[in-house]
């Protein structure tokens, strides 16, 4: 990965609404990303949610290792701390609701905004707000590169009415999503109770490795942008 002038690759996941998975988002993303050295996930959401997950994880016995977080709030202390983090490959900042992510996005420079939201028809509008606000720094002369990443995706809502109405909301704002989808696992939910999915063990119907292979996938994509070899990028171009 290219890092920002930080020395480190600056990443905020947010989300206008609750209930979209931005704590589940976060938190694998940290994961996926330790795997290649130090991650700090900062918790801006005052519900703590991505805290508490590392504090149940780690009192059931994870390792986590290359996995920090802290819970900090206030937009200035979540900035500094961006600003003075040293040795991290990437800082992830978590934050919540459209009035606090505007407010972040303002106050701390990022390389990346990751938007999680589910295929329903509420969710995308309002992510289409927060992308029209980006849409509006860039204008200002701030641009920010964002994705938006589905959610929770299932074989039955796939391909649903409902499904398809709420990416029309997207597709009519002109905002386009990652082609792949973090879908609804068993795997990812027991993560989220208070483990580590890269020190699950593996099982016979290979749900574990299903799940590591589809967050790879992810990652991959959203990360497209941020490959350090010129190779990779003309891959990541034309794959």
């Amino acid at each position: 990965m290219e890092p920002a002038e930080a020395g480190h690759l600056t990443i905020m996941v947010a989300s206008p609404k609750g209930g979209c998975g931005k704590t589940t988002v976060a938190a694998l993303l940290a994961q996926e990303l330790a795997r290649a050295g130090d991650v700090l996930l900062i918790d801006g959401d005052r519900q703590g949610s991505s805290f508490l997950w590392f504090t149940v994880a780690k009192a059931h016995g994870s390792k986590l290792a290359g996995v920090w977080v802290e819970k900090i709030e206030g937009n200035e202390r979540i900035a500094d701390r961006v600003k003075s983090a040293s040795g991290f490959i990437a800082v992830i900042v978590e934050v919540a609701g459209y009035a606090e992510a505007t407010l972040a996005l303002e106050a701390v420079a990022c390389d990346l905004v990751v938007i999680p939201t589910q295929p329903h028809v509420l969710d995308c509008y309002q992510v289409v707000q927060i992308v029209k606000y980006l849409r509006d720094m860039e204008r200002a002369g701030a641009p920010i590169a964002h994705k938006v990443v589905l959610n929770r995706m299932t074989a039955m809502t796939r391909n649903s009415v409902a499904a398809r109405a709420a990416l029309d909301v997207l597709r009519n704002a002109d905002v386009e999503w990652c082609r792949h989808a973090l879908w609804e696992r068993s795997v990812f939910a027991k993560v989220m109770t208070g483990a580590a999915l890269y020190e699950l063990a593996g099982d016979r119907d290979g749900s574990v490795e299903r799940a590591q292979n589809n967050l790879r996938a992810v990652v991959d994509e959203l990360l497209s942008d941020f490959l350090s070899e010129p190779e990779e990028r003309a891959e990541a171009a034309h794959g």
